[in-house]
């Protein structure tokens, strides 16, 4: 019983550290993968043909921003609705 290898201070440190670092990989990965369901910064021109397309549902104005929503998409007639919305590219 005395002979039993028991893992070294060391490795087991090293193996951690490994897991640790492959955890913190994986969320930064997934992270920048996923679309942000955040608010977006755009500019004014861009909140401008947003508003004339038709495309906002509501805008809230304060003293240094416009804040708008947008209108939900809603599939086309006979087109699947797609599960996540696409990532910009």
């Amino acid at each position: 019983m005395a002979n039993e290898a028991k893992p070294s201070f060391r490795s087991q440190l090293l193996v951690t550290a490994i897991t640790i670092l492959a955890v913190v990989a994986l969320v930064y990965v997934l992270n920048s993968l996923l679309p942000s369901a955040g608010p977006k910064e755009v500019s004014y021109s861009d909140c401008l043909s947003e508003v004339r397309a038709g495309h906002v549902a509501e805008v809230q104005i304060t003293q240094k921003k416009l804040i708008g929503v947008l209108k939900e998409e809603k599939p086309v007639s006979g087109e699947a609705a797609a599960p996540f919305p696409p990532v910009p590219g």
